[in-house]
């Protein structure tokens, strides 16, 4: 959206063999500071994903991927029978999570995914339900990129950590939310 992403997105959609599959929205597609075509670059904004929406409405499209600027946050949303519905950070939080959990099978103690204090207890229950543990941090990728080097010090595998606002890290790339590698993973799911 209007930022650094376009490069690295098309080439992990390429990657997992859909390039025949991307849309790019033009008016979006290059770095301009101005952001001429969202109020707000961010995309859990209202509006911000309205361009994207008609485009691909026009297209028959049903799914939208997008990032920020900076490509450091992952947003979707999905066109079910006309409405689209524009997922929260917390639902993609969990279906990466769960994704992850599901192709790491089995998972134990010293498996661990994070989140922040102001997301949902979601992940919580999965790992109490299936064996692995969560952790929970202060807000802030910061404290959730420091916690998964302390635990890989600990000799834990830390596979995945998120925040409702977006942000999703996956250590084995980057200690920091990595909206790139959310989109990689969450088109792979």
């Amino acid at each position: 959206m209007h930022g650094v992403g376009l490069r690295y997105m098309a080439g992990i959609v390429k990657q997992l063999g859909l390039e025949t599959s991307m849309l790019v929205v033009q008016q979006q597609a290059q770095p301009d500071p101005d952001f001429p075509t969202v109020r707000y670059p961010n995309p859990e904004e209202n509006g911000a994903l309205d361009l994207a929406m008609s485009t691909a409405e026009a297209e028959d499209i049903r799914l939208i991927l997008a990032n920020d600027p900076d490509a450091d946050r992952f947003a979707a949303a999905e066109n079910v029978d006309g409405v689209w519905h524009q997922f929260t950070g917390d639902q993609i939080g969990v279906l990466l999570a769960h994704w992850l959990f599901t192709v790491r099978s089995p998972m134990g103690k010293d498996d661990v995914m994070l989140t922040s204090a102001v997301s949902s207890q979601m992940l919580s229950f999965i790992g109490d339900r299936e064996g692995f543990t969560v952790q929970e941090t202060l807000t802030g990728f910061k404290w959730l990129g420091n916690a998964a080097k302390d635990l890989e010090k600990q000799g834990k595998n830390v596979h995945f950590a998120y925040e409702e606002a977006l942000g999703y890290m996956f250590p084995n790339v980057v200690h920091d939310k990595d909206g790139i590698a959310a989109a990689m993973n969450f088109l792979s799911a």
